[in-house]
This record gives C-alpha cells, sequence and structure tokens, in this order.
C-alpha cells in the first residue's frame, strides 16, 4: 500500500494546482435546499460576539442532519464574511430545529442558509399496502 503514496500525493497536488474539487453549489442544489428545508435565523448579541440563532425547519418526509452557513452582509449588501455554523441536533421529519453560532464579524444584515444535508433515514411514511 506505501508504494501507492507518492502516486496520490501527486494526484491530490495535481487536482489542487489546476483548481479540480468541490464546485460552487449549482443552482438545482440550491433549490433543493431551498424545497426541502426553511431557515428562519436573526443575530443576537450576546456581549462583544454576534450570534446567528433560529430555527431549521425540514419540509421532507425525512430526518436531516445539516449543516449552515452565515454571510455576513455591509450596509451595501456585500458579502464581508462567511461563517459555517454546525446543527447539532437532527432536524426531525416536517419539524424544526434550534441553532445558534457565533459569526466572525459583525455586520449590518446576515443571510444564513443550508449548505449541505444528508437523509437520516428514508422514512415515507406509513404507507400500508392494502391486498383485496
Amino acid at each position: 500500500m506505501t508504494r501507492y503514496l507518492p502516486a496520490f500525493g501527486l494526484f491530490l497536488a495535481l487536482g489542487l494546482a489546476t483548481g479540480i474539487g468541490p464546485a460552487a453549489v449549482s443552482a438545482a442544489e440550491r433549490w433543493a435546499t431551498e424545497q426541502f428545508f426553511r431557515v428562519e435565523a436573526e443575530p443576537v448579541v450576546k456581549g462583544n460576539r454576534t450570534v446567528i440563532s433560529g430555527y431549521v425547519y425540514n419540509l421532507h418526509y425525512s430526518n436531516a442532519k445539516v449543516r449552515l452557513e452565515t454571510d455576513t452582509l455591509d450596509a451595501g449588501g456585500k458579502v464581508i464574511a462567511t461563517t459555517t455554523g454546525y446543527v447539532d441536533n437532527v432536524v426531525p421529519v416536517r419539524g424544526r430545529t434550534y441553532f445558534a453560532y457565533p459569526v466572525g464579524m459583525t455586520g449590518a444584515s446576515y443571510k444564513t442558509v443550508v449548505i449541505w444535508y444528508d437523509w437520516i433515514d428514508e422514512n415515507r411514511g406509513n404507507l400500508i399496502r392494502w391486498n383485496r
């Protein structure tokens, strides 16, 4: 196995140098997250830190783990900082989960979106097949 390690390192270095890797989130993926989730968030000042807190609503029929991203915006609406936030609990089927995490920079406004999700189960409801 160690004889392949230098080749893997070379492959990794070439991928990073040429920009091959995770691409920006496509419009279809943003549509999917907006279709499956709704985020209500607001900034709360705690001491000298700003914390984004709120709820993630699951509009789908499966439990989910999600990761959030908050853009800090200046008065003109330009993004001046981005912070990734983790939701510690599972977002239940057709339910909501509370989240709170600090942002790196204070701004005029904030925009929070779901950037990653994973379905925990394939619970599509209790479908009963009737045999007549």
